[in-house]
C-alpha cells in the first residue's frame, strides 16, 4: 500500500496557481527532498498534505484513505497523524520547551505520568533536556529547531514534514539533518512507523549529490 498519493492536485491563491496538476506517489519508508525556486509551490505541497489548506482540484491519499478531494478536507489535520516542522518553527512563545511538547500529548489525552516520561525521553534524545524549562526566546536558533522537531516526533507521526529554510551549503545541511532525524527516530520508536520524510528547500545550488547518496528521492517543482 502506498503511503502518500497526490492525484492531479491543483491549488491557486487569488486566481494565481501555486500548484497545477501535481501528481506524486511516495511509498512506505521513502524519503523525499522537494526542491524548486521561490514561489514554485514547495510549501503549498506540504500544507496541502498536512491539511492546512484544501486542493481546488484533485485527490490526496494517506495510507489508502482519501483525506482531501476537490476543495474539501475529508480528514482534518489532527486526524492525519502527520508531524510538521514549520519554516518559522511556530513554537508557542509563552510555553517552555517542555510545555511545547506537552501541548500535543494533552490534546491526545495522554496521561500525566506518560507525558512526563515521553517528554523526558525525547528531550534527552534531542540533547536538549537541560533546556526543558526554557522558553523559545531563551534558546538559540538551533535549540529552537530541536524543540520544534521534538514536538513533531513525540506524537509518533506516520510522516514527518519539514519546511527547511535555505542555508549555505544546503545539500550538506539537509543530508546531515536527515541522518540526525533517523538516528533520533530509531532510538525513540520503530523507524518503519515513520513512513516518509519530506523536505522543502529553496533552490540555490545544483549540488544534490550528497542527498542522492543518502538514498533520498528528489522532486523538482517549477522550472529548473
Amino acid at each position: 500500500m502506498n503511503g502518500i498519493v497526490f492525484k492531479s492536485v491543483s491549488k491557486s491563491y487569488n486566481g494565481r496557481p501555486a500548484v497545477r496538476d501535481f501528481s506524486l506517489t511516495i511509498s512506505r519508508g521513502e524519503r523525499i527532498v522537494v526542491l524548486g525556486h521561490s514561489g514554485c509551490g514547495k510549501t503549498t505541497v506540504l500544507r496541502l498534505l498536512a491539511g492546512f489548506i484544501t486542493p481546488d482540484k484533485g485527490i490526496i491519499e494517506i495510507d489508502g484513505q482519501v483525506v482531501a478531494k476537490d476543495g474539501k478536507n475529508l480528514k482534518e489535520p489532527e486526524e492525519r497523524q502527520l508531524g510538521m516542522v514549520f519554516q518559522d518553527l511556530a513554537l508557542w512563545p509563552h510555553l517552555t520547551a517542555k510545555g511545547n511538547l506537552e501541548f500535543g500529548l494533552k490534546a491526545q489525552g495522554v496521561s500525566a505520568s506518560k507525558r512526563k516520561q515521553e517528554i523526558a525521553d525525547v528531550l534527552r534524545l534531542m540533547h536538549i533536556e537541560k533546556y526543558a524549562n526554557a522558553k523559545p526566546s531563551q534558546l538559540s536558533g538551533g535549540q529552537q529547531q530541536r524543540v520544534a522537531l521534538a514536538r513533531a516526533l513525540i506524537l509518533k507521526p506516520k510522516a514527518l514534514l519539514m519546511d527547511v529554510r535555505y542555508k549555505k551549503n544546503w545539500s550538506w545541511y539537509v543530508t546531515r539533518l536527515i541522518k540526525n532525524i533517523q538516528k533520533s527516530v530509531r532510538q525513540f520508536y520503530d523507524i518503519r512507523k515513520l513512513r516518509f520524510l519530506l523536505y522543502a528547500s529553496r533552490l540555490e545550488s545544483q549540488d544534490i549529490t550528497r542527498i542522492k547518496q543518502d538514498d533520498a528521492g528528489v522532486i523538482w517543482l517549477g522550472k529548473s
